[in-house]
This record gives C-alpha cells, structure tokens and sequence, in this order.
C-alpha cells in the first residue's frame, strides 16, 4: 500500500542519515602529526627534519661553612701599618667566598678592603671579617702601643749611647759610656723625666733602665780626678 512504501522510506533516509553523521565525526576525530620535510630538487627526495631541544642545568651553589683569619693577634706601633690579613674560607669550592672587614673601635685603628691594618692611637681593639655568604665571622685582637722618646744630655767629656730612641713601656733600654777613666770619674746615671728620675742599673761597664711611661733624658753625673804632684 502507499502508506507502506512511505514508512520504508523514511526508515531508508533515517538509516543513511545516520551512517553520515557516524563518518563525518569520525573524520572529524582523527588527527595527524607532521614532521618537518625538506625536498631537495635535484634529486627529488625528501628529508625529514627532527627538532630536538636541549634542557640546561645548573650548578649547584655550595655555600659558606666557616671562615678564619690566620694571624692571632697584632701589636703595632701608633701610624704603623700591618701586612694584610690572611682570611681562609671554606670549603674551597664555596660559590661566593667574598668577605667584608670591620674594626671595633675606628678611633684606635682601621682596615682596609683588602685587610690592611693601620694604628692610630694607643689602644686595644679588634679587626673582624665576615662572610657575605651566611654572615660566618672570625676577629683578631689589635694592641696598639705609644713610644716614649729616649734623649741625651750634654755631658763634658762623656759621650752617651743608647739602643733606641724611644721604645714603648718596659722595654729594656741600654746605655751605653765612652770618656777618658784617667780624667774622669762616673757617678749616679739617670733616667729624668717630667714625672719621675729613675736611677740606671749596671752591667759591667753597661747601664740600662725599663722604658716607662713617659719621655726621658740620660744624664750623668761625673767628677774629675785629681792628680797630685809631687
């Protein structure tokens, strides 16, 4: 009957419908992936190009573990300058050993950059050294001393020497006589200073005295011997 016939074809257009929509989506979810080609015209082949990307790596940073100046202490003289410190920091192969130095009391000394000492004032003070790398510290201790001046008197007929012109506190300073012992006779050597007279003592025909703290002048008190005649 008609009504048959257009039943079947309906079902007929609703069948291929379906099958059409089924290849279209798989069509549409297929993918592909090319590689790079290159063709060379004279032989007519083709070459496919690989791209390959390299991943850096960095080194890993070893940091600071302790840093130590060599020297234990300094004494230096008022304007006398030290030879530069010696600074160690490990490990060896640390990533940044830079270091910076520091003095604790600027008005008795200072350092350099490079560790240079300089005194300025009699005084104690240090010198410290710290690490940029994790703030490690070591300190040497800085005694700075002053230099008392060691002067002659004029004495007729005595020449007067010294082993130093000037030495800091205590420190054993010799005197030295030359004259005529025929002529001549020594008495009291001293030491004369704005505070004090320190008398010398002797060894053999040496003198000598301990520095103290302040300036002196050698002096020497002589008579002359008599002669008789007859």
């Amino acid at each position: 009957s008609t009504n048959s016939f257009i039943i079947s074809l309906i079902f007929l257009l609703l069948s291929l419908l379906s099958a059409g929509l089924v290849l279209a989506s798989c069509g549409n979810s297929s993918s592909s992936s090319s590689t790079p080609t290159t063709s060379d015209s004279s032989t007519g082949t083709s070459t496919t190009e690989t791209t390959t990307t390299e991943t850096s790596t960095t080194d890993p940073v070893v940091h600071v573990e302790s840093v130590d100046i060599t020297e234990t202490s300094l004494e230096l003289k008022e304007g006398a300058s030290s030879d530069p410190l010696t600074v160690t920091v490990l490990p060896e192969n640390a990533t940044d050993k830079t270091y910076t130095f520091s003095v604790g009391d600027a008005s008795i000394a200072t350092v350099s950059e490079d560790g240079v000492v300089t005194a300025l004032k009699a005084g104690t003070t240090y010198v410290a050294v710290t690490t940029t790398d994790g703030n490690h510290t070591d300190r040497v201790d800085v005694n700075v001393y002053h230099e008392y001046k060691v002067t002659t008197a004029e004495v007729a007929g005595v020449t007067i020497t010294t082993s130093v012109s000037s030495a800091k506190v205590g420190t054993k300073v010799d005197v030295t006589l030359t004259y005529d012992k025929t002529a001549l006779t020594v008495g009291t050597v001293t030491a004369v200073g704005a505070e004090n007279t320190i008398t010398l003592g002797t060894s053999g025909d040496a003198y000598y005295f301990y520095m103290p703290n302040y300036d002196v002048e050698i002096n020497v008190a002589t008579s002359p011997i008599l002669t008789k005649y007859a």
